[in-house]
């Protein structure tokens, strides 16, 4: 599915790595605002938007965005949990109605309300309706979303899918399939 001689971005080095069917795989990242744009690269080299010759896309891979609404639609016409589903959903799946499983979550429960973990897992449900290959984060969310989020990808990748996590810490490190960590190429002064 993705298949990587090791790749150099900026100042990092990713390792090189196979993603097969039904493999979770964990790219540990720096930290920090500092290291956003290294991990916008990372996620184009991934999704195919950026062409590289380290990096081997045998299979399309979508990220998970981040569920966000610019504060001015907010005001005016607040998009509701039922609104983004029927915007950003494939049609004839029902996998993102999931999201009223959760306490406190309905139909119209706006999306400005909504907590970062529910935020996350809907947008998780929302690209799971259309793949089940998929990049994603854990940006924004507390530790009990990020146990939720992995558990939710555990459960949708199955064996034909595939997911590729980026994150700053090792706390899927024994759950996922394979672990990359970045090395420093050379320092900064």
């Amino acid at each position: 599915m993705v298949q990587t001689t090791g790749t150099t971005i900026d100042d990092f080095y990713i390792p090189p790595f196979t993603v097969d069917k039904g493999d979770i795989l964990v790219v540990q990242l720096p930290s920090g605002p500092y290291f956003y744009g290294l991990h916008v690269r990372l996620v184009e080299l991934l999704t195919g938007k950026t062409k590289n010759e380290t990096v081997d896309l045998k299979d399309k891979f979508r990220f998970v965005e981040e569920t966000k609404e610019s504060r001015w639609k907010s005001f005016v016409y607040p998009m509701t949990v039922e609104r983004y589903i029927k915007k950003y959903c494939r049609p004839d799946s029902d996998l993102p109605r999931r999201i009223y499983e959760f306490e406190g979550i309905k139909p119209t429960t706006r999306i400005v309300r909504m907590p970062g973990n529910h935020r996350k897992l809907l947008s998780l449900l929302t690209t799971f309706s259309w793949t089940d290959k998929i990049v994603f984060d854990l940006v924004g969310i507390d530790p009990t979303g990020g146990q939720q989020t992995f558990d939710l990808v555990k459960s949708q990748i199955n064996n034909s899918g595939a997911a590729i996590l980026i994150d700053s810490c090792d706390e899927f490190k024994k759950d996922c399939s394979k672990f990359v960590k970045f090395e420093l190429v050379t320092s900064r002064n």
